[in-house]
């Protein structure tokens, strides 16, 4: 059985939709007859700049960035005329030798030759986890290039046709880090001739040479002179020309990569009075040690560095790093550490910042680090080696439960008025868990973790902590809709359904069915929708969860009102409410009364319609819930209007627009807006209507929808 009460009337998410941009709040109060009120038009959002900080002491590679800066200049002609194709150099070579950071390097170094922005994703092409999928990609470039959630497509060849028409003419550079195979970076290549593409990856990326073009260089390690400038830099000329020999000696033990020698470095930096070629020799007897049991992996090359400076760390530091072999995230904070490895959180900063100071982590910001894919390799061969599958298998659980607990703690922040479908009890490590004080650090901080929180999913999925699956991706719905990241709304739940199903929980079933149904629908995946509410239904019938069978039975009617099936729709929305009369969930009882309104209205019956809405009305008064009184007197005012009664429904849209200006919920304020413009020239009030859906055909321009265009024209077509 699942944990949740089948039977408490609490609340559903609501289905209105926050999403877009909002450069000017509306202080109308209730809409006067002759207002006149004019808003800006919506400013240029800041152009994207998303290159990660550059590597300091980054030496050499002079070859290399000539090749780069050539490939740039491939991209003009020698009159400075654009050539025909988009220009891509693939950076190809084996892990540790500094792909990633020459290519920053040279980014940040050509920055200015693209006005327009440049966009960066680290591809994840050789983590544990799945590597990021193109169309996650796309979704958050196309934020980035500021395309409203509400106008994404749902379809990745859409989105990639989107992408390159929105890159069309605009000088950008892509950054596309560690990808696995070209198929994966395929959609992510602009089609204009005025964009540069960068892509790092282990593969030779031969697809991309022969069918686009690409210009392939291939990074090999430094040269043992390279080397040694770099140990130079670190440590200062007077420490390598004290020793010359041993600073070859020492690169030559760190394979001369780049990522090996700033390890070592640090180590020697912390022995000043030590020899390099003691060190060195230090080095080479580590190495010779694990020859013995010599593995043909990526980190043949490197582990004795690894495991010289791993066997240095105290006892704490040591355990947080193999610990960090039970993390997929891309990366990780300290509070997640301090629940992972078990320890308060000031004790976990200072592992951490141990483990930063010796680059085995990088940190990212003030209590946040990333671990390099050859190191995290590293950190999950000590993790399985020294760490009982007991053990290690508890961690990844403290690890998921406080991803469940914290995103748990964002959902009731955000969405207070949610189903309360858990009980969290972390006991004395709730000290970890962030604190929200309102929703908007509930979202900020979903932001900041949401790749992680996708990744805990897949974690979890993989680990089989079916319960955690379901329950994370739950958690995390309040931030996907409202943020309106639909992809990952509906990959999530996908996971969770099929997780719930492996449990048998029914009950669970029929609850992530009904959010993945409203995940599908607000897609316009109405079929998906569709069959997935039927489910939802069948399975909560199951379980005798009468909560999640009202609100299945709604969606399903919402479907049905969306595909013009009108007398459908009010039969189903009929069902919910007798569901929700029963049950007594009062805010359900207003909201199927309200969709039994509008298919009755669908259905010509206008006068039965205006019923429904004035019993929604008055349930509403038992509620504390303002959105659906705006949206019932907007619906009042639209049938008051059919039936030629404008100046009733002009008072009706005046409540509604009253209602949606203190929400802040611009999308339903531009409607109702656009409404009252129409009452208003039925009735020959011309300024009041040429005022009207000038507000509103700001607003929507402002949120980029495509009514603004139909909106202008009808401004324009107004007597002057």
């Amino acid at each position: 059985m699942t944990d949740f009460d089948t039977g408490s009337p609490v609340t559903p998410p609501l289905r209105n939709d926050f999403s877009g941009r909002a450069d000017t709040v509306v202080q109308a109060g209730t809409v006067g007859g002759t207002f006149n009120l004019q808003m800006p038009r919506k400013l240029g959002s800041p152009r994207p700049r998303q290159l990660p900080p550059s590597v300091p002491a980054f030496v050499n590679r002079t070859f290399d960035l000539r090749r780069l800066d050539a490939a740039l200049d491939r991209s003009l002609g020698a009159s400075g005329a654009e050539n025909s194709a988009v220009v891509i150099s693939a950076l190809s070579g084996p892990a540790g030798v500094g792909k990633t950071a020459l290519a920053v390097h040279w980014a940040h170094h050509a920055r200015n030759r693209f006005p327009d922005g440049d966009l960066f994703v680290n591809l994840r092409g050789y983590d544990a986890a799945l590597p990021t999928p193109p169309q996650q990609v796309l979704e958050s470039f196309l934020r980035a290039l500021d395309v409203p959630a509400s106008r994404i497509p749902a379809n990745l060849d859409e989105q990639a046709a989107l992408y390159r028409s929105l890159l069309d003419g605009r000088r950008m550079l892509v950054l596309l880090d560690n990808a696995s195979n070209a198929e994966q970076v395929r959609p992510l290549l602009p089609g204009t001739r005025s964009c540069v593409v960068v892509i790092t990856s282990r593969s030779r990326l031969s697809g991309l040479v022969i069918r686009e073009g690409a210009g392939r260089m291939v990074l090999d390690a430094l040269t043992p002179d390279e080397a040694v400038t770099l140990l130079g830099e670190i440590l200062g000329s007077d420490r390598i020309r004290a020793d010359p020999e041993g600073a070859r000696f020492l690169a030559e033990q760190c394979a001369y990569l780049p990522l090996a020698l700033r390890i070592v470095a640090e180590k020697a930096g912390a022995e000043p009075g030590m020899a390099l070629g003691e060190l060195a020799d230090q080095l080479a007897s580590q190495r010779r040690r694990l020859d013995a049991f010599a593995v043909d992996d990526d980190l043949s090359e490197i582990r004795a560095v690894f495991s010289w400076s791993y066997q240095a760390l105290p006892g704490d530091a040591a355990r947080v790093f193999r610990l960090l072999g039970a993390h997929i995230p891309p990366d990780i904070d300290t509070p997640a550490v301090a629940a992972l490895a078990q320890l308060p959180v000031d004790e976990a900063r200072r592992s951490l910042s141990a483990l930063s100071d010796i680059h085995l982590l990088v940190r990212t910001d003030a209590d946040r680090f990333r671990i390099h894919d050859l190191l995290r390799a590293y950190a999950v061969e000590r993790f399985e080696t020294e760490e009982p599958e007991a053990q290690r298998l508890a961690a990844s659980r403290r690890l998921l439960d406080w991803f469940f607990a914290a995103a748990y703690e964002s959902y009731r922040a955000i969405l207070p008025q949610g189903r309360l479908f858990a009980q969290v009890e972390f006991g004395r490590d709730a000290a970890t868990l962030p604190v929200f004080t309102d929703q908007a650090s509930a979202l900020k901080w979903c932001e900041s973790q949401h790749a992680n929180l996708m990744a805990a999913i897949t974690m979890a999925e993989d680990l089989r902590f079916d319960d955690l699956v379901w329950k994370i991706a739950v958690s995390c719905m309040a931030f996907l809709e409202r943020l309106s990241y639909r992809t990952d709304w509906i990959l999530s739940h996908e996971k969770a359904v099929a997780a719930t199903r492996r449990l048998r929980d029914r009950a669970a079933e029929g609850f992530v069915l009904m959010l993945l149904g409203d995940a599908y629908w607000f897609r316009g995946r109405l079929n998906d929708a569709l069959s997935t509410y039927q489910s939802s239904v069948a399975a909560s019938r199951d379980a005798h969860d009468r909560w999640t069978e009202g609100f299945a039975l709604r969606g399903s009617g919402l479907v049905h009102q969306d595909l013009g099936n009108f007398a459908e729709a009010t039969a189903r929305s009929e069902e919910a409410l007798g569901v929700f009369r029963l049950i007594g969930e009062t805010r359900g009882e207003a909201m199927s009364l309200l969709s039994i309104g509008n298919g009755l209205s669908g259905l010509g019956r206008l006068d039965e319609a205006l019923a429904k809405y004035g019993e929604a009305l008055q349930v509403c008064e038992r509620i504390a819930n303002p959105w659906i009184p705006g949206m019932v007197s907007n619906q009042i005012g639209r049938v008051h209007a059919a039936q030629g009664r404008h100046l009733q429904a002009i008072e009706d849209f005046k409540a509604a627009i009253e209602i949606f200006e203190g929400l802040k919920d611009h999308r339903h304020l531009s409607f109702a807006l656009r409404d009252i413009g129409t009452s208003y020239l039925a009735t020959d009030q011309l300024a009041a209507a040429r005022s009207s859906w000038q507000l509103a055909h700001d607003l929507l321009t402002n949120l980029d929808d495509p009514e603004a265009g139909s909106l202008a024209a009808k401004i324009a077509s107004l007597p002057s």
